[in-house]
């Protein structure tokens, strides 16, 4: 059985345009032959995750030689996000075939970014009505395109990065939604065990969110990318900026070890059993070891959201999300003593912490 985590997506809050970007937006619009549709309205997109904030603009017809209808602007804050690693690593992906959105125009300093728009058929709506397969080998298929970026393209994803990102869900979850200790004697040989796994294995360029949010379905392509859909032609890519040189079952393991859905055991170890890079083949072990360092993380981040920027979407993946860790960590000798407190002492806290935060939004909104 597969099946979606929780709510869907759209229960994130969207954002507001801001009128002093009109005048920005007309010229760089006009700089590509776009107008926009004023009949129609610009559309906020729901952007959770992150300080980066997205709209729709619809496009007059004929405004163009193309047959696009939308663009999307992005406003990415100047001084919280890395605007140049996203005109960088666009640039770098697209070079191996990869579909990213093409850039029409930016202000870098002023975090204001105009973009094609890849569509809004995302990968969890392929999942959820069944069209699995076909999409799990769209992501594949575009897997084999980022491994071919040259490790001078991009930054290194060191241990160190590794290890402090396990620091999100200790300090964040753990410690400050839900008031536990978590003795070094428990974690600490965890955290080794998943470092170590990071460095053992081959090295390539991760995207490093590869995850059914993250990824739309081939489309008919008037974006400008230089990709034509159809069979093979891989999945459009979004929210790329902090791609890394790191250990090569990193994407694989977001992709089928998702926090956001959840696929059947047959379908995992298929694709994790088939899986090479340059040939060699990875081991089941490296995979599912970087998804339980992924999940421990995003649960961290998802209480960070919460806690510290009053962004309590994400909540809701909390609880399913521990749920998989605890069966994940019980396949393993170094992590079996965690999934025993994982159940034992995180989940209810986890739980309990959850619904607290939910009551508490409900009631500052009634």
């Amino acid at each position: 059985m597969m099946h979606a985590m929780t709510a869907p997506s759209s229960s994130a809050s969207k954002p507001a345009f801001k009128p002093e970007w009109t005048d920005w937006l007309v010229g760089a619009l006009a700089g590509q032959g776009l107008l926009l549709d004023e009949a129609h309205a610009i559309k906020p997109l729901a952007a959770e995750a992150s300080q980066r904030t997205f709209f729709r603009l619809p496009l007059a017809a004929g405004s163009d030689n193309r047959s696009a209808s939308s663009a999307i602007l992005m406003h990415s804050p100047p001084t919280l996000e890395n605007n140049a690693a996203f005109v960088e690593i666009a640039a770098a992906l697209r070079s191996v075939g990869v579909r990213v959105p093409t850039i029409y125009d930016h202000a870098i300093a002023d975090g204001l970014l105009l973009l094609s728009d890849l569509g809004q058929d995302h990968l969890i709506d392929a999942y959820q009505d069944g069209r699995t397969e076909t999409a799990l080998a769209e992501a594949l298929a575009t897997l084999a395109r980022i491994q071919q970026v040259p490790a001078a393209q991009i930054p290194l994803y060191t241990p160190q990065r590794f290890s402090d990102e396990l620091d999100i869900f200790v300090d964040w979850l753990v410690r400050k939604a839900c008031g536990l200790p978590l003795a070094d004697g428990l974690f600490e040989p965890v955290r080794q065990t998943l470092v170590d796994n990071t460095i053992n294995q081959p090295q390539i360029c991760v995207h490093r969110d590869f995850h059914c949010r993250n990824l739309l379905m081939p489309v008919d392509d008037n974006s400008g990318s230089g990709v034509t859909a159809g069979a093979g032609a891989g999945v459009g890519v979004v929210d790329f900026q902090d791609a890394l040189f790191g250990p090569a079952a990193y994407d694989l393991a977001s992709l089928l070890f998702d926090c956001y859905w959840s696929f059947d055991a047959e379908t995992v170890a298929r694709h994790c059993d088939g899986y090479r890079v340059d040939g060699a083949r990875l081991e089941r072990r490296a995979i599912e070891l970087l998804a339980i360092q992924r999940q421990l993380k995003a649960i961290g981040i998802f209480a960070r959201l919460a806690l510290r920027d009053n962004k309590q979407a994400h909540l809701v993946y909390i609880e399913p999300v521990v749920t998989r860790l605890v069966r994940q960590t019980a396949h393993y000798a170094p992590t079996k003593a965690l999934s025993i407190w994982l159940q034992d002492e995180l989940q209810p806290a986890a739980r309990n912490w959850v619904a607290l935060s939910q009551a508490e939004q409900r009631d500052s909104k009634s």
